[in-house]
């Protein structure tokens, strides 16, 4: 499950894959700090993607965004969508 750490260069903080004893270690840019890491679904870290990438926009202009993605994919059938649901809904 991804987490959310705080960086070794102090620029604030971001996702991270690695588990405990490897933070820090090899590629990871990550500290452990002693607070417990921000645990993400999969939604979660996509509202959080939209969020840092868009930390200008407003909710109102978020919501706008999200709401205009869905309309545009392509319709899927039922049991397309009840996949998607559960992939999403998977840890």
């Amino acid at each position: 499950m991804t987490k959310i750490r705080p960086r070794k260069d102090g620029n604030g903080c971001s996702e991270c894959s690695s588990p405990d004893e490897l933070v820090g270690k090899g590629r990871c840019i990550h500290i452990l700090d002693g607070s417990k890491p921000m645990e993400l679904t999969k939604v979660q870290r996509g509202l959080y993607e939209v969020k840092v990438s868009e930390n200008s926009m407003t909710i109102k202009a978020q919501k706008e965004s999200i709401v205009d993605f869905f309309n545009n994919i392509p319709k899927i059938d039922e049991k397309k969508q009840k996949e998607l649901i559960n992939y999403l809904m998977e840890d």
